[in-house]
């Protein structure tokens, strides 16, 4: 597969390559989360929902979610450097 650069990330028609590369790095780090709760946070936030939407929505605290997203992007940092 050939090496995708910035601007398929900005093109509006990405190449079939580009979306197969995405959906494999997408799984990759939903993976490295071992809890569900952490894997819903990452769905809904990609789906557009803010913070306090997610917390009512999963019935748990804002700052639970905050907590949260702190330990995906911590482990997805480990992930993405290793």
């Amino acid at each position: 597969m050939e090496e995708l650069g910035f601007e398929q990330v900005i093109a509006q028609d990405p190449t079939p390559d580009f979306l197969v590369l995405m959906d494999e790095q997408h799984e990759r780090l939903l993976n490295v989360l071992r809890d569900d709760t952490h894997r819903e946070i990452v769905r809904l936030r990609l789906a557009g929902h803010t913070n306090e939407e997610i917390a009512q929505r999963l019935e748990i605290s804002i700052r639970s979610v905050e907590r949260k997203l702190k330990v995906i992007r911590d482990a997805w940092s480990k992930e993405l450097t290793a």
